[in-house]
């Protein structure tokens, strides 16, 4: 369970880790778009897409 202590908190480690992984790879840092995730989900709204792979990388 990579050090969680139940299923779902590996799943959330694995989801995070992936999302930060493609936003690096995709030329962004992942902290804004992390906290801007975070925002809109505490608002009630839709999460918003991964940002879009910066042209030239």
């Amino acid at each position: 369970m990579m050090g969680t202590r139940c299923e779902a908190g590996s799943r959330t480690f694995t989801l995070l880790a992936s999302v930060i992984d493609t936003c690096r790879k995709r030329g962004h840092v992942p902290w804004p778009y992390l906290a801007g995730v975070i925002a809109e989900r505490r608002a009630g709204r839709e999460a918003t897409p991964l940002p879009a792979p910066v042209p030239g990388l």
